[in-house]
């Protein structure tokens, strides 16, 4: 993991005639919160088949901050008309997170064919920046399979 600040320590000798002295200088960098994180790409279609059973999981992409240490991504939420059937799941931390769409609900193409959500993504920077990805998700019909019998009906008997 990469360090929040960096250190770099100089020494600086002053001499004069025949007098020297030697100082130590130290300089701390700290990163400021410069970046937001970004979803890519920003906008994702997900197929998901009715027949998908609860706990099915989904990868989304995780969102990427160039800032580091706590002004990386701390935390993602999902806002949507889905959330009777999705919810978000995320392990890890900061932009290695794995970041995925759980079905967490009955699926039904004839009730509903389409789902829209928005996953953001919020960094530990003061005051705080965020991004986000849109999602849609189509749920796919089932391919039924029919057998179909034919009675014939004989003219002769």
């Amino acid at each position: 993991m990469r360090s929040v600040q960096s250190r770099i320590i100089y020494s600086i000798v002053c001499g004069m005639a025949y007098v020297l002295q030697v100082f130590k200088l130290s300089l701390t960098v700290n990163d400021v919160n410069d970046n937001n994180p970004v979803f890519e790409p920003p906008l994702l279609t997900l197929r998901v088949p009715e027949t998908a059973s609860r706990g099915s999981v989904y990868a989304l992409p995780a969102a990427v901050d160039r800032d580091y240490g706590p002004r990386d991504v701390q935390s993602y939420a999902m806002t949507s008309n889905a959330t009777e059937r999705f919810r978000l799941h995320v392990t890890g931390t900061g932009s290695a997170s794995d970041v995925q769409l759980v079905v967490v609900g009955q699926l039904d193409h004839e009730s509903e064919s389409v789902y829209m959500a928005t996953v953001t993504a919020v960094d530990g920077g003061s005051p705080a920046k965020s991004g986000s990805l849109d999602v849609v998700i189509l749920i796919q019909v089932s391919q039924y399979c029919y057998t179909v019998y034919v009675n014939s009906i004989d003219d002769e008997g």
